[in-house]
């Protein structure tokens, strides 16, 4: 957004793209964070956007972004592109959950499930809260969520990626995301499918 000073480097000065002066005439979008230290992640073949802490959907029940952006580093975002190109070829899509978190954020998370299994106490910086980590799951062509057993922010021992408590189909999906993220060089967390 053109309102933003450039000198900004985090997209924790983001606001609600949707407000605009109707004044204004339209200007080519100007980027509202710094290219250098950050990428924003847009949907696109293969690639789609679900940031459920922008929805209702999600544990807290509460929207806790403004709008349903995605940024991360740039090298993670050169590896999510060789996820893409993967994902592709099996005729799915990545669906991205959660990208970049502000800190204020990852606390408001923290105040409502308080377990470091989980989630990344206050005083540590998180790994979402760098910019360096990502909430996925898989689609099919038409977009529909395939089955990984429980919600992406479910806290209990079924999200653990080696839980094994599960019907074939599900496990199956978990691995082949698993694999589809570490052929491209990112790391899976095991408290999570």
């Amino acid at each position: 957004h053109p309102s933003h000073a450039p000198e900004q480097n985090t997209p924790e000065h983001l606001i609600d793209s949707s407000s605009t002066d109707p004044l204004t005439p339209p200007q080519a979008a100007a980027p509202d964070f710094d290219t250098s230290v950050w990428q924003e992640i847009t949907a696109r073949p293969g690639l789609l956007l679900d940031i459920k802490y922008a929805t209702l959907e999600n544990f807290t029940k509460q929207s806790l972004y403004p709008c349903g952006r995605c940024f991360v580093r740039p090298p993670v975002y050169r590896n999510l592109l060789e996820v893409i190109d993967s994902i592709r070829r099996l005729n799915l899509h990545l669906v991205l959950l959660d990208c970049y978190r502000p800190d204020e954020v990852q606390l408001r998370l923290w105040q409502s499930y308080p377990d470091s299994t989980y989630l990344t106490p206050p005083g540590r910086a998180s790994m979402h809260s760098r910019g360096l980590a990502l909430d996925v799951t898989l689609a099919d062509s038409l977009g529909q969520h395939l089955d990984m057993g429980t919600v992406f922010d479910e806290f209990s021992p079924r999200s653990r990626s080696g839980y094994l408590g599960l019907p074939q189909h599900i496990l199956t999906n978990r691995q082949l995301l698993r694999q589809l993220m570490i052929l491209a060089d990112m790391h899976p967390i095991n408290s999570e499918w």
